[in-house]
């Protein structure tokens, strides 16, 4: 793998659903360019069908890639560095064939498996093993990320587990790039990815249903879909920056919430509907779902 910090990179994707061709979208601009550290993408999938499917997606694509189908191991064995994108149900099945554990050692594997933790990862590589050889850490590097569905239009909010092994932290401005192309990369302790799932994941449904119910109710009051759609994603979208910024959520709350305004009103409604537990219990629940897929996986 030293070879990865000296010259472009081939990646293997294996699996390209959703969010691996919305990733390829976000990517393929950059690659195989002069100052790209990746120099080509091979993509498999489970069949021709989607092989052809996606080569006629990307046809209006210049840079070098390939589609094919049932050659996981050829695609990952001729690639520098692996990004696992097929459905997190499959992962003994896919890093378990024939001959992966071995086109897979010295090289650096992405997994954007939801639920499906660096060790359970490499358990199915070597655990798939015909020789007998133990498990040697050192020899395969996992680092896992989770884009999200803002990756269609570069306003993703990725995350980055930081490798528990300090030796491999050398991989992330790899791995960074790649997500930067996606939005905005997040690294974090590994001990916490679940739980930063989970929370990312609530937030996603929060925007969506409040989104939904406002929109509907904008519509009972007599407010055209289309402009009430419009203005409460850009009301979402005006307030996300002050957040980010560092501006305290409460301090935000309090200062549009001047006595009798109509935001204030609001604000008491949510409260005293107890919106505030509700969602601090819905992101519990999230975060131990997101725990348990992984442990449940693992085990099944």
């Amino acid at each position: 793998m030293t070879s990865i910090s000296r010259k472009p990179v081939r990646l293997a994707m294996l699996g390209c659903g959703h969010m691996g061709k919305a990733l390829l979208t976000a990517l393929l601009p950059s690659v195989g360019k002069p100052e790209s550290p990746i120099s080509r993408i091979s993509v498999a999938v489970r069949n021709q069908a989607s092989s052809e499917r996606l080569s006629a997606e990307f046809s209006h694509n210049t840079a070098p890639i390939d589609f094919t189908s049932n050659a996981n191991v050829k695609v990952a064995e001729n690639a520098d560095a692996v990004l696992l994108s097929f459905p997190p149900y499959l992962v003994n099945d896919v890093l378990g064939a024939p001959s992966m554990q071995r086109v897979l050692e010295r090289k650096l594997i992405i997994s954007i498996l939801a639920g499906i933790s660096t060790g359970h990862i490499k358990d199915a590589i070597h655990g798939a093993g015909t020789d007998g050889k133990k498990r040697t850490e050192d020899k395969t590097t996992v680092i896992r990320a989770m884009p999200n569905i803002g990756t269609r239009i570069h306003e993703s909010a990725s995350l980055l587990a930081i490798p528990h092994n300090p030796a491999d932290n050398r991989y992330l401005n790899l791995v960074s790039w790649i997500f930067q192309h996606a939005g905005k990369v997040y690294p974090i302790p590994d001990s916490i990815f679940e739980a930063a799932t989970g929370a990312s994941a609530v937030s996603y449904a929060l925007t969506t249903v409040a989104t939904e119910a406002i929109v509907n109710q904008c519509v009972e009051e007599g407010i055209p879909r289309h402009t009430a759609l419009h203005i409460a994603s850009q009301y979402v979208r005006g307030a996300s920056p002050l957040v980010s910024t560092g501006m305290d959520p409460a301090h935000l709350g309090e200062s549009l919430s001047a006595p009798g305004s109509i935001t204030g009103q609001a604000i008491s409604e949510f409260e005293q509907g107890n919106l505030r537990t509700m969602l601090a219990d819905t992101v519990f629940k999230a975060v131990q779902k997101a725990k348990s897929m992984g442990f449940q996986q693992h085990s099944g």
